[in-house]
């Protein structure tokens, strides 16, 4: 329709500023597990660059995309499914992603990566991902809610210029 375009431009830009895409969580778990230096970093951002998966949103809410019809029937935390579930594919598509960027690195370096990035703190990233998802949605559904409040016969333009003004300090 015709105000297609405006939403997805808007939730783009909503993902990309609150930091919910792949690149930025990938960003965070490497440079937590101590790999910020150009040897790896150089590599992942020249993937970033050339690998569309790399620049993705992340797998949560509306876009969660689950791995089986199975899985679809789980109590519903977030549109699209459960808390775990997102959790369960943002994890697979992180270990995707880095056996992508382990390919690119020296051979000799592979099994120190691997080391730093075990199983269990990529699935801890990505629960504590989730959470500042959830938490982030509550913030601005409160902000909304405020907003709608105070103006219950505005129209929507001006309920949005109203916004805007709430989020620039004074």
């Amino acid at each position: 329709g015709r105000g297609a375009h405006s939403v997805h431009l808007t939730v783009g830009a909503e993902t990309t500023s609150a930091g919910l895409t792949t690149a930025a969580f990938l960003m965070c778990l490497l440079t937590g597990a101590g790999f910020g230096f150009p040897a790896v970093m150089d590599r992942f951002l020249g993937l970033v660059e050339r690998d569309i998966d790399f620049r993705k949103p992340l797998p949560f809410g509306g876009l969660l995309q689950p791995p089986s019809a199975a899985a679809t029937v789980a109590a519903t935390v977030t549109p699209g499914g459960s808390a775990a579930e997102a959790v369960e594919v943002l994890t697979a598509r992180t270990v995707e992603l880095l056996r992508r960027l382990a390919a690119e690195l020296d051979p000799g370096f592979v099994s120190e990566f691997w080391r730093q990035l075990p199983l269990d703190r990529i699935e801890f990233s990505a629960q504590k991902q989730f959470d500042f998802y959830i938490e982030y949605l509550d913030t601005q559904r409160s902000i909304f809610r405020r907003v709608q409040g105070r103006t219950p016969n505005l129209s929507m333009a001006d309920r949005q210029k109203l916004y805007e003004k709430s989020l620039t300090p004074v």
